[in-house]
């Protein structure tokens, strides 16, 4: 069936004010095998340790769909020397105990299959833990960190396997922010645009769609999908399970719709409603009298982020665009500024056990901060403990992972610390996201041969505890592959996008389809839509940051005069074949320095790639190519290439390349792939620049915070200068006043 009849099809349902429904209609659909790996932020195995430990993991269910099987089948082992009367694994989903596994060390390798009650599931994240009890002795006191104390789950053979029924849909416009949500899986969205796509506007309607459902899905994965419905057929319409977006003027959509829709249509108009052929899943129409109104629509979808309204469709009468400035993305500090905890998304905590886990706090960091050495990041926390700990009880703060300072809590009376100041090296903060993790080490009163563990270990952390950033200025080397998937930088240096450009370098709905998709995973990093990005089929002339996506054969008509590979006939290719050390003499003054006040911190090498230059015959083949590399037209800007053989083989790629497991192994400035994450390769063998602008005592300071002593020549010598300039002057005023008076 064509297109056209699946949209007639579609009846606005008399401006349903109910919302969605919880009946279950259409047929069961089974989410089955997904490795518990899927559902963690790297592929590794759970390791427990300690007498006791637990790890937990979240896995989606959509709002839309009713579980009605659940089963969770799990493989782990176990130390051979725990003793099993009392060592066990227990697995809990959302607080309820839904499985205890007894940790036997004769047979220390378990499979376990174990089903959930569906009542325990709810739409959204759901909680996954696994809780361990481990004992190696029941006679003597045992060391509760002992290296022998561990329990393994192998998350890539340990699944999860859930059915679902989807329940009939009414949806409002208030209902889109649960309705694009994470899924077990990856979430389609159809994007079907009517009429030709022969403007940049027009263009740009289906990247704020991508973008709006993107950042409704926060981080999940998702896939975007461009269909003309003007002439393709869609045989799976009909009868698929995924959500579909009709977009287009008023006159584009007249063969599609009722007439009492079009009458609806009197500006920028937002419609939703469940699709008959399929009550599960909904259709949106997005429209307008006019171009500029559809784009208004368009944008509109990109800001509803409130259950409001809550009727079947509405009209954007007007709407303000927020004023941009750089490195204003949500949750983003800026330098020389301070933040509460509370103003970053943290609550006030407390530490009741000691086993609780640490607490977190995400911190997000510029991209590009420049600052001397020494440069720190101050705290001041308020924080409270409880009496009768032992005076080496700490709490530690561990940033990504590692110790960076610690919290001596040494009154065994108790105390309340506000304004407890502490400060992490600057160094120490990566660009993008940080965790910092408050991890309490709280010893018990020792008595007799045993510790004796007190019942609660309270210590409690603040809210309105404080950070502050240090001055900084802004500078970057570029091209960074790392740096775009760590923050999206530079395309998204300014929020709104408005230095970004897009080129597709051809006209097919698989490269158009991966310029959205690529949007709205810059806006997923961003955290904001780039709503002034623009997207066009024709050269960007205008001084942006420049992506090109399409087929590879097309590139060698952009601006690629600084690519490390042109893909003409034959292809210019730089391959990275070792490393070359910068070879530099040491000034005299240096030597000089050595000698009389010994050694201070030396200053790396500088070491660049070693490339060779190849003319070389071929083509792709089935890798897909991103490049990074400075413009050749403007300065300080970049241009990212993302091309494949062919614009299928590219979509699917960069599909693959916005998950995680590829998106996060990005690095350098040339990277292809396949269609596993082990199959990407990276290389650093292309031109650099710096973007930005360091201040020349920003300049000054991070030189001599690198070399104090030529601080320290450098003050003696402006004092010396400053001693016989001041004599100078006194001579002369003696000479001038006094001429006639000896000296004694």
């Amino acid at each position: 069936m064509r297109i056209f009849g699946f949209f007639v099809l579609w009846i606005m349902a008399e401006s349903c004010l109910a919302a969605m429904a919880v009946e279950p209609v259409g047929t069961e659909t089974e989410a089955s095998g997904l490795p518990l790996a899927r559902f963690m932020s790297r592929s590794e195995a759970i390791t427990l340790r300690s007498v006791k430990d637990q790890y937990e993991l979240t896995f989606p269910l959509a709002e839309r769909n009713r579980a009605v099987k659940a089963r969770l089948h799990l493989e782990l082992v176990n130390s051979n020397a725990l003793i099993g009367h009392r060592s066990q694994l227990r697995v809990l989903v959302n607080g309820w105990h839904i499985a205890q596994i007894k940790l036997d060390p004769a047979n220390p390798n378990t499979r376990a299959d174990i089903i959930i009650p569906v009542e325990r599931l709810k739409p959204g994240y759901n909680v996954l833990r696994f809780d361990s009890a481990q004992h190696y002795t029941d006679e003597h006191c045992e060391f509760p960190d002992s290296p022998e104390l561990w329990t393994e789950v192998d998350t890539l053979k340990s699944t999860l396997s859930i059915s679902t029924v989807p329940a009939t849909l009414h949806p409002t416009v208030a209902d889109l922010n649960s309705l694009i949500g994470a899924t077990l899986g990856d979430y389609d969205l159809n994007i079907a645009q009517a009429g030709e796509m022969k403007t940049d506007e027009q263009l740009s309607w289906g990247g704020l769609i991508a973008q709006g459902a993107a950042l409704r899905l926060k981080y999940a994965p998702f896939r975007v999908n461009l269909h003309r419905i003007a002439n393709t057929e869609d045989n799976a319409a009909g009868g698929s399970a995924q959500d579909w977006v009709l977009i287009g003027t008023r006159t584009s959509l007249a063969a599609h719709l009722k007439p009492e829709i079009l009458e609806r249509i009197t500006g920028p108009y937002l419609g939703i409603s469940s699709r008959p052929e399929n009550p599960g899943t909904f259709l949106l129409v997005i429209s307008g009298a006019t171009d500029a109104d559809v784009s208004q629509a368009a944008l509109a979808f990109t800001r509803i982020n409130f259950p409001f309204p809550d009727t079947a469709d509405t009209v954007i009468r007007s709407q303000q665009a927020p004023p941009a400035k750089p490195y204003q993305s949500p949750g983003m500090l800026a330098e020389g500024r301070a933040f509460a905890f509370s103003q970053l998304g943290f609550t006030t905590s407390s530490f009741e056990a000691m086993s609780d886990d640490p607490k977190e706090i995400k911190l997000v960091m510029p991209p590009d901060l420049y600052a001397p050495e020494d440069a720190q990041v101050e705290f001041w926390l308020h924080l409270a403990y409880r009496a009768a700990l032992r005076k080496d009880s700490v709490i530690n703060l561990m940033l990504n992972g590692h110790f960076e300072r610690a919290v001596h809590l040494k009154e065994e009376s108790g105390a309340e610390y506000r304004g407890y100041r502490l400060s992490i090296p600057l160094r120490s903060f990566k660009a993008g996201v940080n965790i910092l993790s408050f991890q309490p080490v709280q010893t018990p009163l020792v008595t007799g041969e045993c510790l004796y563990i007190q019942g609660q270990q309270y210590v409690t952390l603040f809210d309105d505890s404080i950070i502050r950033l240090p001055d900084a200025a802004h500078y970057a080397k570029l091209p960074d592959l790392e740096l775009l998937g760590k923050t999206g930088f530079p395309f998204t240096r300014l929020p709104d996008g408005s230095e970004t450009g897009i080129q597709v370098l051809d006209e097919s709905p698989e490269s158009i389809s991966s310029a959205w998709q690529l949007l709205a995973k810059l806006a997923q990093l961003s955290g904001a839509p780039l709503t002034s990005a623009r997207i066009s089929l024709q050269p960007i002339q205008e001084d942006r940051h420049v992506i090109l996506v399409g087929k590879d054969q097309k590139l060698n008509l952009a601006d690629q005069a600084e690519a490390p590979f042109r893909l003409v006939d034959p292809n210019l290719v730089h391959y990275a074949v070792g490393q070359a050390r910068a070879e530099s003499s040491q000034p005299w003054w240096q030597d000089l320095e050595r000698s009389v006040f010994g050694d201070g911190i030396p200053e790396p090498v500088t070491i660049a790639p070693l490339k060779t230059a190849m003319d070389i015959t071929g083509d792709l083949g089935d890798y897909r190519l991103a490049m990074a590399y400075p413009s050749a037209k403007h300065s300080e800007r970049m241009v990212l290439s993302l091309v494949a053989k062919t614009p299928q083989s590219l979509l699917h790629g960069v599909h693959l390349l916005t998950t995680p497991e590829f998106w996060y192994s990005l690095k350098g400035d040339v990277v292809v792939w396949e269609d596993k994450p082990e199959s990407l390769a990276a290389q650093d063998t292309g031109a650099a620049f710096f973007i930005g602008q360091a201040k020349p005592q920003l300049r000054l300071a991070a030189y001599f915070s690198r070399h104090p002593l030529y601080w320290i020549g450098g003050i003696l010598l402006l004092l010396a200068l400053s001693a016989w300039f001041a004599h100078k002057l006194l001579k002369a005023f003696k000479q001038r006043q006094h001429g006639d008076v000896q000296e004694l």
